[in-house]
């Protein structure tokens, strides 16, 4: 027996094999990608129109969305209608979405896409001590991808400046409402000024602060005169106001 023409067969046999499912599909893909075109395109153009309001709050803002490829197994008719789109009514217009692609009456497809918003948010231009008054010199603009951040942003200076750092916030990190309180104003045993006021009168008397206060917070003072304790508004620095 001829072993080596034997394995001379066998390995023509298998060259033979490789070339004919390497031209199945290619020839499966070929067929799967006009539909893919298809879904992709009706999903950009989907994503893309909800992203209008977002982008149009900056022109610094810039985007990326990739779709994923339909899965090559399927055997769908290209649409001859135009397709339509839908995403559940509570997701966002950026980050990971799930795509319902519909040809109407005949078949319906999901698609998963993941949408990336860049844009400038205000971050750390060095650490800052947890329980620090932030000011405008720690802080930064950096590009960053919102869609990967979890707790939120900030595009202005004006909601953090003056606020108190609630945890240490390292050089570069981007500043969240979980990093920032409220500066204290009023501190226990302060003196000031009580305004009782009602619809058509006011009061004005002076006493102590029995806690600390915030501005808008319930704090109790004791009044000077009457020794009566209260529970009044915080105003301002020097002010709590009392209503009737």
């Amino acid at each position: 027996m001829n072993y080596t023409n034997s394995i001379g067969q066998f390995s023509l046999i298998r060259q033979y094999f490789a070339l004919g499912l390497l031209l199945y599909l290619y020839s499966y893909t070929c067929l799967a990608s006009p539909l893919n075109d298809q879904v992709q395109q009706a999903a950009h153009r989907y994503l893309l129109n909800k992203l209008q309001p977002l982008l149009a709050q900056s022109p610094s803002i810039t985007y990326k969305i990739r779709i994923n490829p339909l899965d090559q197994r399927l055997r769908l008719a290209l649409c001859q209608a135009p397709l339509l789109v839908s995403q559940n009514r509570h997701s966002k217009s950026y980050g990971r979405i799930t795509l319902a692609i519909d040809c109407p009456n005949i078949w319906q497809v999901y698609v998963t896409s993941e949408v990336s918003i860049f844009r400038q948010v205000l971050a750390s231009r060095r650490t800052i001590p947890k329980k620090r008054q932030i000011t405008d010199a720690d802080l930064m603009w950096q590009t960053v991808d919102i869609s990967r951040l979890r707790h939120g942003y900030f595009t202005e200076h004006a909601p953090v400046i003056g606020k108190i750092a609630t945890k240490t916030i390292t050089l570069g990190q981007v500043i969240n409402r979980r990093h920032i309180d409220t500066a204290t104003i009023i501190t226990k045993g302060t003196k000031v000024a009580i305004i009782a006021s009602a619809a058509h009168f006011a009061v004005r008397s002076f006493g102590i602060a029995l806690s600390d206060g915030k501005p808008g917070e319930r704090i109790k003072v004791r009044n000077n005169r009457s020794k009566r304790v209260v529970e009044g508004i915080v105003k301002d620095s020097n002010t709590v106001q009392v209503l009737f």
